[in-house]
């Protein structure tokens, strides 16, 4: 009987050591890209709709749907500017739950689903960049 349960218990960690997370998951079936990477600065420099137009297309949106304005922005998702105000500093993590601004067309939508990110290296000394 012991034996079988410790079987069971090792047995259960190995399988949960196997799945996947919900942000390892959601990084598979999408391309993020963080601010303040070079990816990013030549995805801002070849898009139509450049970030400050993108954050007023947002709190447009957010007006004419009786939603508040989103108040961060660490991510391009997808081709999407990623608005919103589910940040955690001292993780550092956002959640892509929020108003998503098409970078090519301006189209706004709101996106339910709360998936944590990793939105920032920490430990970076004020104005320096990424360095990849």
């Amino acid at each position: 009987m012991k034996k079988k349960i410790i079987t069971t218990v090792f047995s259960s960690i190995l399988l949960m050591m196997g799945c996947k997370n919900k942000e390892q998951k959601f990084l598979e079936k999408h391309k993020v890209i963080l601010y303040n990477t070079k990816e990013a600065d030549n995805f801002i420099n070849n898009s139509v709709v450049k970030p400050i137009e993108a954050k007023k297309l947002q709190a447009d949106f957010a007006i004419k749907n009786n939603k508040d304005p989103e108040m961060y922005s660490f991510f391009i998702i997808d081709n999407n500017y990623v608005f919103t105000s589910y940040f955690q500093p001292k993780i550092p993590n956002a959640s892509v739950r929020g108003i998503w601004v098409n970078a090519t067309t301006g189209k706004s939508k709101y996106v339910k689903e709360d998936v944590r990110l990793t939105a920032y290296l920490p430990y970076l000394e004020e104005g320096e960049k990424y360095p990849f």
